[in-house]
């Protein structure tokens, strides 16, 4: 009986502070998920190029801007955004965007176009690089990207017509003063050769 009435006296000052640790836990896990729910949110801000000005050159369209994503230039064809990637770069360039063209419904090699964000919302182009300068191909295109070390890292698949020629490049870019720099190329094999290039 005094065993029991000392287990029972044991149990008693046990569970009280059991109920508070598993509380804190509670509390402490809740603050953790929140902090870093807010920390994500905070990390990954995203700037909307959809109207952003784009420079001359691009399917050998003049200058001009974006809207909602696309610029007609009449019956020389269109600019159209592929996509964008935000963070801090190079250069002031906070945003960089992909602009594909085509002219007269042929497409063209795309574009990267790095911005800076300025302080009344607007964005300036502050640099931007033709991907055929990468491989003198009738595509060049971006398959993916990401923002890592102050450097643009693209995987990019090049190609002729319909699919031939298929060149998978990999290259890092960033701004440095006022011109886009390219480093890290890496170029695999030339695989499904045209057959007018077949010897």
């Amino acid at each position: 009986m005094r065993a029991k009435s000392q287990t029972t006296a044991w149990c008693s000052r046990v569970r009280p502070t059991l109920r508070v640790l598993a509380v804190m836990m509670a509390l402490a896990l809740g603050m953790a998920t929140s902090s870093s729910m807010a920390t994500a949110a905070v990390a990954a801000p995203r700037i909307d190029v959809r109207n952003a000005p784009v420079p001359a050159g691009m399917c050998g369209h003049p200058a001009g801007n974006l809207v909602d994503g696309i610029r007609h230039v009449g019956t020389s064809g269109d600019d159209y955004l592929r996509g964008s990637y935000s963070g801090t770069m190079g250069g002031g360039a906070s945003v960089v965007a992909v602009i594909g063209c085509n002219a007269g419904g042929v497409s063209w090699p795309e574009t990267l176009v790095f911005y800076r964000l300025n302080s009344d919302g607007s964005l300036a182009v502050v640099g931007s690089y033709d991907l055929s300068k990468i491989r003198n191909a009738e595509h060049v295109d971006v398959r993916t990207a990401h923002i890592r070390g102050g450097m643009l890292a693209t995987a990019l698949n090049s190609y002729e017509g319909a699919g031939c020629e298929i060149h998978k490049i990999s290259a890092s870019f960033h701004v440095k003063s006022g011109s886009v720099a390219v480093s890290n190329i890496l170029k695999g094999p030339v695989v499904n050769r045209c057959p007018s290039k077949v010897q």
